[in-house]
Parts: structure tokens; sequence; C-alpha cells
């Protein structure tokens, strides 16, 4: 990459970094993610037992996106420390600070603004594409404004640009060598849920394929992508537990059909009459 293109791509990262910073939160779960975060810090060790929980007991507990957790720990607490606050044990109440929050904050946005700059900077080969291009992912910015937070949705958002980047290469006729999709499922299964994506995309498009007649040239490259993909989704604190857990819960009632704000909000719209 030369400095005429370059300087562009720093500046659609920056612009979209930047706008993402504006709508980005932070919610409960990502002090949940910190704390877990910390107990495997001070521990040396994942967690086969939910610690804060008290009603789970000794139930077998596989922490979802572990490594989001630990990175989470790490940069809330270097925060903390070069800004001179302490830090707090695991499972303790203790505030962040603020620096250490927009720390974080930045770091999330950060990476939701490379990944929508991947969306856009392999076909953005014109100055006018690439506007085009920056303005469609500042749309998608806004249309979910609402839902940014620190979380590990943002690296889930990374690796599906990354998979998209490697699925057209395969489409374009090109090589990726068999050790991306393994760090890709990998990496992807330990930062965010979405991970299935890796194997279930490529899978289809292989199926699309075959199902028009493609050459075995065009069609096993999908193919290996998506089995690499599985098989690198092993790779990680829990091996094969982690998916299937993830899986499970996928499945679960909970997940499938959550009512409890319609609940709510259905609550604090009923009338109560008045007596007396």
């Amino acid at each position: 990459m030369n400095l005429r293109t370059f300087t562009p791509s720093l500046a659609l990262i920056a612009a979209l970094t930047a706008l993402s910073w504006r709508f980005m939160d932070m919610l409960g779960d990502t002090f949940w993610s910190i704390a877990t975060g910390r107990l495997i810090l001070e521990l040396g060790r994942f967690p086969t037992v939910d610690p804060f929980s008290f009603t789970a007991g000794d139930q077998p507990w596989v922490a979802h996106m572990p490594a989001f957790q630990v990175v989470s720990a790490m940069i809330a607490d270097g925060a903390s420390r070069l800004g001179g606050a302490p830090i707090a044990p695991a499972g303790a109440e203790h505030p962040l600070p603020t620096h250490a929050l927009l720390t974080l904050t930045f770091v999330a946005s950060l990476v939701q603004g490379i990944a929508l700059a991947l969306l856009v900077l392999p076909y953005a080969r014109t100055p006018a594409k690439l506007v085009l291009g920056g303005v469609l992912a500042a749309a998608l910015i806004g249309s979910q404004q609402d839902d940014l937070c620190v979380r590990g949705q943002v690296f889930g958002d990374l690796g599906f640009a990354l998979l998209l980047a490697c699925v057209t290469r395969i489409l374009d006729g090109k090589a990726v060598a068999n050790w991306v999709p393994v760090l890709l499922g990998s990496a992807w299964v330990q930062f965010h849920s979405s991970f299935l994506l890796a194997i279930v995309l490529p899978l289809f498009l292989c199926g699309i394929e075959w199902a028009e007649g493609a050459r075995k040239d065009r069609v096993r490259p999908l193919l290996r992508f998506g089995v690499l993909s599985a098989f690198g989704s092993l790779i990680n604190p829990y091996s094969y537990r982690l998916p299937l857990d993830i899986l499970a819960l996928a499945r679960a009632e909970t997940t499938a059909k959550i009512d409890l704000l319609v609940r709510c909000q259905d609550i604090g719209n009923t009338r109560v009459p008045r007596h007396g």
C-alpha cells in the first residue's frame, strides 16, 4: 500500500472510529467481562464453575468470549494503573476510573471503525467509491447506534469483515493459506459467539457453487475454509465445550424468545384502578 492509498484508508478508519465513539456505550455485560477477566488473570487459568452466581453451585461452567474478557480486564486495569488509580480484586465492587472507561470505549470504537473500513476498502478502487462506501458505513453505524456497546460484538464485526475478505478472495480464484481459517476460527470463538459465520457462510457458498455445477477448484477452497474454521473453533481454553455451549445457548428458549422487556412494558402500561 503506497502513500496515496494509505492516507485515504487511514482517514476512513479515523472517521468511522470517531463516529463509533459518538454512540459507543458501556453496558453491564462489559463489567461482568472485566470481572471475569480479572479472575482469569489472578487464577492463571480459566474457571470451570461460575464464581459470581450463588445459584449455579458446582455445575460446570464455560466462560463465553474468554479472550475478550481477558483483554477487557487488561485494558481497564492497565489504564487504571497508568492513571494511578487502585485496582480492585476480582469479584470486588469497585468503580472504574473515568480514564479507564474512556480507554475501553476508544478501543471498542477503533475495532468497530477498522471492521467497517475493511468492508469498504477492498472494493473502493476509486475516490468516488471510497466516499460512497464511507457514507454507507456511517449510515450503518447510525442504524445501530442504540446497540453499539463495549462488548465482544465489535470483534464479531471485525471477524465478519475478515471473513468476507477471505471469501471474496476465494471466489476471485485466489489462494487463502490454510492457517488463515484456523486462526480466524480460533480467535473468533474466543472473542464473540458469532464465530459460526466462519463455518456456515463458506459452506453455504460452497453449496451454491456446487448446485450451479461449478468446477471442483471453486468448490473445494470454500469447503476447506469452512472445515478448517470449524477445526480452529476447537482451539480454545475449553476445547469442544465452548462451541457446543454456544450452540446450546443459541437453541435455548430464553435466547429464542426474549420477552422480559416486553412484559415489563406491558406491566408498566397496565392501568391500576384507583380505590377510594
